[in-house]
């Protein structure tokens, strides 16, 4: 149940401290810098090993999103492609959870549609 909790495709929450502390973590900016993408791992007793590429909307003023794989050290690599597309380039091996390559992630009017590169 809690890994289906993280691996929700959206998650809007309201303006908090958690949210900004986010967006000032290292990552890579949006052109029109209101979006911004990081890889997370998670090595968590009760969870198996997972990744997470994260995107946080307007300097954390408007929650996030995700993508999660099973595994960490996965060898992911973010490149914005344009203001709304971020792709996501990836070893060929590894497998998102749940959420098919060209998904958006969204918050309020912002939107960010993620493409999977499998390389």
């Amino acid at each position: 149940m809690i890994r289906a909790v993280l691996l929700a495709t959206v998650v809007a929450v309201s303006c908090s401290s958690e949210n900004l502390a986010d967006w000032n973590e290292p990552g890579v900016l949006s052109p029109e810098g209101w979006a911004k993408a990081r890889v997370l791992e998670f090595e968590l007793d009760h969870d198996p090993p997972h990744s997470q590429v994260y995107v946080t909307f307007d300097r954390g003023k408007c929650g996030g999103g995700s993508y999660s794989a099973s595994g960490v050290g996965l060898d992911l690599t973010l490149q914005w492609l344009d203001a709304e597309t971020l792709e996501v380039s990836h070893p060929a091996h590894v497998q998102f959870d749940s959420i098919p390559s060209g998904a958006q992630l969204q918050c309020l009017n912002r939107k960010v549609r993620v493409v999977l590169a499998p390389r």
